[in-house]
């Protein structure tokens, strides 16, 4: 199953809530701008995540998805607008450096303030390249707090909290 967004016009950036159907693909995304993206719960395997500062929500988590980067990008870089990207319950292996919107930057906050990675069991959590008092990476599932050192660890790959993974399958078995 297919959404075509291509035919979506209106003015400034669009909010696409197409979660919980049974898509594959999305056609269409390089001519529109996207400020809220919610595709979560539904079949798709790749999504190439459209390099725009305008893009300021987005929702993957609970799909089948081994890559969320175009051809043209190795991270998150051009997502310059991007607060929140829930990730969580896929097979993504990396998103590339998250440093240059996940960590602050003059002394002022972080664009991306919350990221979650979740229950993607080959996440390589190193390749962000965030250090522990990063925001994004304390609730990504990539990071775990040492109360006796006072410090965020960061993982090898993140976590997956218990009873999630039954959540995930009985989302797929509808």
């Amino acid at each position: 199953t297919s959404l075509d967004v291509s035919k979506i016009y209106g003015k400034g950036p669009i909010r696409v809530d197409a979660s919980n159907n049974q898509l594959k693909t999305m056609l269409g995304t390089a001519s529109v701008y996207f400020e809220v993206l919610d595709i979560s719960h539904n079949q798709f395997t790749t999504f190439d995540l459209p390099a725009q500062s305008d893009l300021t929500w987005a929702d993957l988590s609970y799909n089948s998805l081994t890559s969320v980067l175009n051809a043209n990008s190795n991270n998150l870089g051009g997502l310059t607008g991007l607060q929140y990207l829930d990730l969580s319950h896929n097979s993504i292996p990396t998103i590339g450096s998250a440093a240059s919107i996940g960590e602050p930057v003059g002394g002022n906050q972080p664009i991306l303030q919350a990221l979650f990675l979740g229950c993607n069991p080959k996440f390589e959590c190193g390749s962000l390249q965030l250090d522990g008092q990063s925001m994004a990476l304390q609730k990504s599932n990539c990071a775990d707090y040492n109360p006796q050192s006072q410090k965020w660890i960061v993982l090898t790959n993140p976590l997956c909290p218990a009873g999630a993974q039954g959540v995930r399958e009985a989302s797929h078995a509808r």
